[in-house]
């Protein structure tokens, strides 16, 4: 059934085959999301954080709480005075390892390991496709952020225990009940 989460601060081991395929950026998107069509939204995800090669590899890890933070600038600061903050992939490993979610919070890599890009439409391609598919013109939905950077993921279990990206600029920042995975 799987070895239960381990405490905060509890150091532990996790190990990642850095060459399965599961684990590769697109890999890893893909056991999310599953495989994308040519021309799916999945095809602006880009990964930004740290990606591991490489084999076989184990290490040391632990989970830390650092309370309510508002925003990702800050969180990334009180984690470091923790350990430092693993590629996004060793949340695969984590859950492998931890696959019974302990109901006692969230568990995240706060890596920024992907952004999802959006491409600016053309208001006229947009309307006339539209209008020569039938559809209400008049309702164009809201213009994406103009700056991809800003729209920053961090992988995350939810309960029970579901992978999911979550924003890393939330406008709530992040709850106290957020456990953070870092190197130990």
């Amino acid at each position: 059934m799987g070895q239960p989460y381990p405490d905060l601060g509890q150091i532990f081991s996790l190990t990642l085959n850095g060459d399965a395929t599961r684990i590769s950026p697109v890999g890893f998107i893909e056991t999310l999301y599953g495989r994308p069509s040519i021309g799916s939204v999945l095809d602006n995800w880009k990964v930004d954080g740290k990606q591991i090669a490489g084999g076989v590899q184990t290490r040391q890890f632990k989970l830390v709480s650092v309370g309510a933070v508002p925003n990702r600038p800050e969180l990334i600061t009180k984690l470091q005075t923790e350990g430092r903050i693993p590629a996004g992939q060793w949340i695969m490993a984590f859950m492998e390892t931890f696959p019974v979610h302990d109901c006692k919070g969230h568990v995240g890599v706060a890596d920024g390991w992907v952004r999802l890009e959006y491409p600016i439409p053309d208001p006229v391609k947009f309307t006339e496709s539209r209008r020569a598919a039938g559809g209400d013109i008049g309702k164009i939905p809201p213009e994406p952020p103009s700056n991809p950077k800003e729209d920053i993921y961090f992988p995350t279990i939810y309960f029970p225990a579901f992978l999911i990206f979550e924003a890393a600029d939330r406008e709530d920042g992040f709850p106290a009940g957020f456990r953070w995975l870092v190197g130990a």
